[in-house]
């Protein structure tokens, strides 16, 4: 919600949310008098035989899956799962999607924090399997603009202002 007014000063032409119900009752408190989108480009990893398990969990079943799984291969995939490569690809195609799809709107993307760093890496630059320096902590604003040369600019990222007291 403290998002949501946050975004009240802007100009939304729309919402676009994973199709998950974490995104979406996300997007819905964000209270916009925008219309809202579902998309499955922007869901979260799907781990496959790890979803739903804690990370200790997972490392107590298999420790090398999980080391490689934590090393960001991009290839690996938990049996019935996507891969790092996968994810990223899927993200940037919806982003991409969206961008072109509005092109003189400003467009609001409720996705999840995974989803969300590996389109940011590609964006950046930043190879799969290469660390981030950075965190992006859960409603963090991220402000990117998809330009005419097939470009992205980052005006701000993982901005969390709205969140102080």
């Amino acid at each position: 919600q403290l998002l949501g007014k946050r975004l009240m000063r802007e100009s939304i032409g729309k919402v676009f949310h994973s199709d998950l119900g974490r995104a979406a009752r996300t997007a819905e408190l964000l209270g916009l008098d925008t219309p809202l989108g579902d998309d499955d480009r922007l869901r979260e990893m799907a781990c496959g035989s790890a979803d739903g398990k804690k990370l200790e969990e997972v490392r107590q079943h298999d420790e090398e899956k999980y080391q490689i799984w934590r090393s960001e291969e991009p290839d690996f995939t938990f049996v019935g799962g996507e891969s790092f490569r996968q994810v990223q690809d899927r993200m940037f195609d919806g982003r991409l999607h969206h961008a072109k799809s509005h092109p003189d709107e400003t467009i609001v993307v409720v996705s999840h924090g995974l989803a969300l760093r590996l389109f940011l890496k590609r964006i950046m630059s930043i190879p799969l399997g290469k660390p981030t320096p950075w965190y992006l902590r859960n409603t963090s604003l991220s402000h990117i603009e998809y330009r005419t040369d097939d470009s992205w600019r980052m005006y701000s990222f993982g901005d969390v202002a709205h969140l102080e007291p």
